[in-house]
């Protein structure tokens, strides 16, 4: 009996639809599968940052003039089109995540079957994207910029390796205009953008060539055109709204200013921690990743400095700042193809009498190795208690209570002010902040505009008070420890002494929270049902 072809993953051109839809088959399940228990974990505070921008882009509010923060501007315009399709709740911000990172999975594929030339090196690629790209190591399942930024890093190197191949201008200037992209999603993208421009500098200075190219200095020009013209347009946006200075100072100067908040010893701790969770989470698909490159590299294989130089450029991106566990989101593109790469040419070295053994062992070592490795997160049920096992005490399920706690009590128009930073609460509400700063690191002392920021605040808490104030005792959400922040809590303290009173308390606890409210809040109330008190959570509202 001859061989069934659609099952020969070795052949290095397609050669039959049955083999072009065959490992859609497992890739999706397996994508689907790594991502759907992950739906409804409450958002945490940059995803309820961008979940509130965009809420308030859609009512025409101008970034960084009526509401600011010290990221890239097209996460939140991003979170904004999102919220045209999808409800204003966690369910709705991650479904959109998984539907854009599947694109960045589809241009993986695309790009590992053009530049390895082998529909298995291509398949291996996306396979383990589908796993890697959920990583708890790198917070994979989070709607952040650094997810978001991954398909236009993807694409950038997609076109540019599609320009080089066949030499077509019109790829280079898509190749920039993606690149510019990634970049005004994160600023850190711009090291793996780095690669890409390197990458076509000395692919069109490669002599020997089979196929007419552009020249260097032309394919150069065309590149940075796409680029210019994506950051022309997103600065004159800004321009024509009159909010220009405001967008170079929290684009540029803000974030100067931010990471110099975190001493070098902060940022050493924080750093080793999360490379520690990756490198034991996900040591198969670095370990075969990195051999793999090595080894090609060694023997004067081009597509080994290939990877090498990819995963480089993208590990650098994720350091700077302080190295957060969704930081290194940026290297799983990278770090998919150098696994894609090994995969397939370990199998094809691979004796053929064991090659249906050879094939379930490598996918065993790929997908159920991390995901047993993460087991407490794969297999947790629990959407709040997968928030819990990530980012403890942080008060991400408390926020949804609290949220319809007031939406519950006031209307569409009412205003909040947060001590603290959980703007989460404000997206989920749907209800505005009392100031264009919903992060508390705004207005305290780490940038040169925060004086201006503090005469907002106390001229909108004294001069038109919020409807609610809720005081979040928590040094994470404040983002400094409390004593730096005591001058500041102590003013806005008095201004609640003057035109507040407490209406409820959220406690905090160690095995589960409770709201109280009402006569209890006089009676008092048994606070051993929590397991022990981690913090109080206080919702104060104004008198009348």
């Amino acid at each position: 009996m001859g061989r069934i072809t659609c099952f020969d993953w070795r052949a290095k051109s397609a050669g039959s639809p049955c083999r072009e839809i065959l490992p859609w088959l497992l890739i999706v399940p397996v994508y689907v599968a790594a991502r759907v228990h992950f739906i409804n974990v409450p958002l945490n505070r940059d995803e309820g940052s961008f979940g509130y921008f965009g809420q308030v882009i859609l009512r025409h509010g101008v970034l960084y003039k009526d509401i600011a923060d010290g990221k890239p501007p097209l996460a939140f315009f991003l979170y904004a089109l999102a919220l045209l399709f999808v409800p204003s709740n966690s369910a709705g911000i991650h479904i959109f995540l998984h539907i854009y990172n599947f694109l960045t999975l589809v241009s993986l594929y695309i790009l590992a079957r053009v530049l390895w030339k082998r529909a298995a090196a291509a398949f291996w690629t996306a396979l383990v994207y589908a796993v890697f790209s959920s990583s708890p190591a790198i917070l994979g399942f989070t709607a952040s910029m650094e997810m978001f930024m991954l398909l236009p890093i993807t694409l950038s190197l997609l076109f540019a390796v599609l320009a080089v191949q066949r030499g077509a201008p019109a790829y280079l200037l898509a190749s920039g205009v993606s690149g510019s992209l990634a970049c005004w999603t994160k600023q850190s993208a711009v090291f793996s953008i780095l690669f890409v421009l390197i990458y076509v500098c000395v692919s069109l200075r490669a002599a020997g060539r089979e196929k007419p190219r552009p020249g260097l200095l032309s394919g150069l020009f065309l590149w940075f055109a796409g680029g210019l013209a994506v950051s022309a347009t997103i600065t004159a946006y800004f321009y024509f709204k009159k909010a220009l200075p405001d967008f170079f100072y929290w684009n540029f100067i803000y974030d100067f200013y931010y990471g110099k908040a975190f001493t070098y010893a902060t940022k050493l701790t924080i750093l080793k921690t999360s490379l520690h969770r990756l490198v034991m989470e996900d040591f198969p698909v670095l370990g075969i990743g990195l051999f793999s490159a090595v080894y090609a590299a060694l023997k004067k294989d081009g597509k080994g400095y290939f990877i090498l130089g990819f995963l480089g450029f993208s590990f650098i991106g994720a350091l700077p700042g302080a190295g957060y566990p969704h930081y290194f989101a940026q290297i799983a593109p990278a770090a998919s193809l150098a696994a894609g790469f090994g995969a397939s040419g370990i199998l094809a070295k691979t004796p053929a009498t064991l090659r249906k053994i050879a094939y379930p062992l490598m996918a065993a070592l790929l997908i159920l190795v991390p995901v047993g490795a993460s087991g407490k997160y794969y297999f947790q049920k629990n959407p709040d208690a997968i928030s819990g096992i990530l980012f403890g005490y942080n008060p991400f399920p408390e926020a949804k209570q609290i949220a319809k706690y007031i939406s519950a009590r006031t209307g569409p128009d009412a205003r909040v002010f947060i001590i603290g930073s959980e703007p989460e609460i404000l997206f989920y509400s749907r209800r505005m902040n009392a100031t264009p700063y919903p992060w508390w690191a705004h207005i305290m002392p780490t940038h040169p505009r925060y004086p201006d920021c503090l005469i907002k605040t106390w001229k909108e808490l004294a001069g038109n008070p919020p409807e609610y104030i809720i005081d979040i005792p928590f040094s994470p959400s404040l983002g400094v420890d409390l004593k730096a922040a005591s001058p500041y809590v102590a003013r806005i303290e008095s201004i609640v002494g003057r035109y507040y009173h407490l209406e409820a308390v959220m406690v905090v606890g160690r095995d589960k929270s409770f709201m109280v409210q009402g006569p209890a809040l006089e009676d008092g109330f048994d606070e051993t049902a929590s397991g022990g008190v981690a913090y109080r959570i206080s919702l104060y509202r104004r008198n009348y």
